[in-house]
């Protein structure tokens, strides 16, 4: 018999935001880790949702649930990444060449096509936030220009 869901439990789940970021999930984590790791990132995307709504409480629900998931869901990309960068610490030459080529792989497929759509999103919805945590009409966020070494 299946257990009952608590209502803030349910209320966590149906939102379409936050299940959308469980998708992203990355297949190579165990089941038990990735278990774990829902549950902190929904964790963390709630905790953002209701701080973010607390700065802002006259903005969209969908507009903040955007701006949580998609920083929740960098952060569990960059637990990924941690992962892996200890494990090619680990890696011995020549012996492990295979799994060194492996393990870049999967980094640039993170790093391009993962982390890249939150970022798209990101530049796309951080400035609506800022302009109504401000409450005026046009709300820029500080861009520093890059900088590029002297040669």
């Amino acid at each position: 018999m299946r257990r009952k869901r608590s209502p803030r439990k349910q209320r966590l789940l149906s939102n379409r935001g936050l299940a959308a970021s469980l998708r992203n999930l990355d297949p190579t984590f165990g089941a038990v880790a990735s278990q774990r790791l829902i549950k902190r990132n929904v964790g963390l995307a709630s905790r953002l949702f209701k701080r973010l709504k607390r700065w802002s409480p006259n903005s969209s629900d969908r507009l903040i649930a955007g701006v949580a998931v998609d920083l929740a869901d960098i952060w569990m990309i960059g637990e990924g990444h941690k992962k892996q960068l200890k494990e090619i610490l680990r890696l011995r030459f020549p012996k492990d060449r295979e799994r060194m080529l492996s393990l870049l792989a999967r980094l640039e497929v993170n790093l391009l096509f993962e982390n890249q759509g939150h970022l798209t999103s990101l530049r796309e919805l951080l400035p609506k936030l800022a302009k109504e945590v401000s409450g005026h009409g046009v709300a820029r966020l500080h861009r520093p220009r890059p900088r590029f070494p002297s040669t």
